[in-house]
């Protein structure tokens, strides 16, 4: 979202957010509609372009890119470590289990 944020006048697509996440258009997109359905962006046809509903949001986001700015290794490995645990938790779903 900060990504499009700092664009904001400019709309990207699934294949521009996949590039410059180094992630699948797919997820890319999955991304893009959750944040399209959360409010902070807008759907056009070209593309997104980050458009919060309100202003209570848009400075929810200001805040967050000032956050990120001032300690960007603190968040990223806060965002990181979500992701980690959430990929252990997925993992261990299908681990096998003796029966006691």
């Amino acid at each position: 979202m900060l990504l499009l944020r700092l664009h904001a006048d400019k709309a990207c697509t699934g294949s521009d957010v996949a590039r410059a996440l180094y992630i699948s258009e797919r997820a890319a997109l999955e991304l893009l509609q959750v944040a399209r359905e959360a409010g902070v962006l807008e759907e056009t046809t070209a593309g997104y372009r980050y458009q919060p509903r309100d202003e209570q949001l848009a400075k929810a986001w200001d805040q967050f890119a000032a956050c990120y700015a001032a300690n960007l290794i603190g968040v990223t490995q806060i965002i990181h470590s979500a992701t980690h645990k959430s990929a252990h938790l997925f993992a261990d779903a299908f681990k096998l289990r003796r029966e006691p």
